[in-house]
């Protein structure tokens, strides 16, 4: 799930279940879906112990757009 406010910041909680795509995929689809209206992101990663790989690709996600 993921809105954008007036300001621009994209807030979205990703939850990954047996059935859904990887995080970052759902990540991309949001940052796309937005696209240049997304001026931030507000977002929590908590996923015990890939936390890291999750914050790289966010980052070069953001970077990108």
């Amino acid at each position: 799930m993921a809105e954008l406010d007036s300001g621009g910041i994209m807030s979205l909680v990703i939850e990954k279940g047996p059935d859904t795509p990887r995080g970052s995929e759902m990540f991309d689809n949001a940052i796309r879906n937005f696209g240049d209206d997304v001026q931030g992101v507000k977002g929590y990663c908590q996923n015990g112990g890939t936390l890291r790989d999750n914050l790289v690709h966010m980052e070069i996600t953001v970077t990108s757009v």
